[in-house]
């Protein structure tokens, strides 16, 4: 038995380098500011930055620092997840928002009493191909009220 746990953690360790390995997780120093509503989904890219003038809050999606998510061309014993990183500026006040977004899934952050779902995160990752930093877009949506 201890040698079968011992062939499935290297075998898990293995897959988990061999995804780092395809992603380039570098940030952009790109910034564009636009402009959305509260309750609308919007997409974002690394770099860019969203006012809602309406709710008093901007938000940029500042980079993705980890994206371990399983290829959507392989069937994985682990999905993994992407971490991604939001910065939010909110009546004088500025936080970093981390989001662990799995694949196909989503995650939410509140910040002053603001919700900020990720909803989507591409591109998917695929087996033998790179994702280059600033390519990555997130589906958001900003609604007044905590997480949840």
């Amino acid at each position: 038995m201890p040698k079968m746990k011992t062939m499935f953690a290297l075998a898990l360790v293995s897959q988990l380098g061999v995804l780092m390995a395809g992603t380039d997780c570098t940030p952009t120093a790109s910034t564009t500011l636009t402009e959305h509503s509260a309750g609308e989904s919007f997409s974002i890219a690394v770099g860019e930055s969203v006012s809602l003038e309406e709710v008093d809050i901007s938000i940029t999606f500042s980079a993705v620092t980890r994206d371990s998510r399983c290829p959507k061309d392989v069937n994985c014993i682990v999905a993994g997840e992407a971490i991604v990183i939001f910065q939010a500026s909110r009546d004088g006040g500025t936080a970093d928002l981390t989001f662990s977004v799995p694949p196909g899934g989503s995650d939410v952050q509140a910040f002053e009493e603001v919700s900020i779902a990720i909803t989507e995160l591409d591109p998917q990752a695929e087996s033998g191909k790179r994702i280059d930093a600033a390519s990555y877009a997130a589906k958001v949506t900003v609604t007044v009220g905590g997480a949840g």
